[in-house]
């Protein structure tokens, strides 16, 4: 074990010192996650663009059958079928409230229940901050472990990489004058893909240029975020689904 935490450190180390004024301001931005709010109306959009094209004649979402009113005044067994203006409605809202209970649920585990269980301090708040290059003199909180940002950023990429690879596997309405936005809108996944890959490699490389988290911290964290991501596109294609 102790071996394995010289590696990290080491490791931290090295990619601690490789630094500029340059790289320090976007490594700074990179970590607040307030930047990253037009990334998130983005992925919500991605995910209205995929779902404007589904047959809806085929799709079912859980909840959205209402029954009807007989005219004895009891309700049928039958359910009304939605319009599909209502389920693009229901398709997109369950994908973003899962991205974001995905990252909730992440923040909650790692901050709110680990961090304070494991107590490993940061290595700005150790004996290794002499060594580090900091900052505008940003510490972060006392303990690390396991990287609430690192969980917080798989769990949203996962959680749209798999929601969005799903909904591409349900039948839509590819008719010829819908080629061109057809074209559009896969062109639009390819590269919220590459952007969303972006958006987690400088958020978690960016935790470790700053020194205020271990490689471990960021590896333990894109860990539990990727299941929490996991577990939640998995809820998103009981709700959505093909009958």
């Amino acid at each position: 074990m102790e071996k394995l935490l010289q590696w990290d450190a080491d490791l931290l180390l090295a990619i601690n010192s490789h630094h500029t004024a340059f790289w320090d301001q976007v490594m700074w931005y990179s970590s607040q996650s307030w930047v990253w709010i037009p990334l998130y109306l983005l992925l919500g959009y991605a995910v209205y663009k995929v779902s404007c094209s589904l047959q809806f004649d085929k799709l079912r979402i859980v909840g959205t059958g209402m029954p009807q009113i007989m005219g004895s005044g009891k309700q049928h067994a039958a359910k009304t079928e939605p319009s599909a203006g209502l389920k693009v409605f229901v398709v997109v809202l369950l994908g973003v409230v899962l991205i974001g209970a995905a990252a909730g649920l992440s923040d909650f585990i790692t901050s709110g229940i680990l961090k304070k269980w494991i107590c490993r301090p940061r290595p700005t708040h150790s004996d290794l901050a002499d060594y580090l290059h900091i900052v505008r003199d940003y510490r972060g909180g006392h303990y690390g472990f396991p990287s609430s940002h690192a969980a917080n950023t798989f769990a949203v990429a996962t959680t749209f990489w798999f929601i969005i690879n799903y909904l591409n596997s349900l039948p839509h309405e590819y008719v010829a004058h819908h080629a061109k936005d057809v074209g559009a809108v896969q062109r639009l996944e390819r590269v919220m893909k590459v952007v969303v890959v972006l958006y987690v490699v400088l958020n978690c490389y960016s935790r470790m240029y700053l020194g205020v988290h271990y490689p471990l911290d960021i590896l333990c964290g894109a860990i539990i975020g990727s299941l929490l991501g996991y577990l939640c596109a998995q809820i998103y294609k009981v709700a959505v689904k093909i009958e």
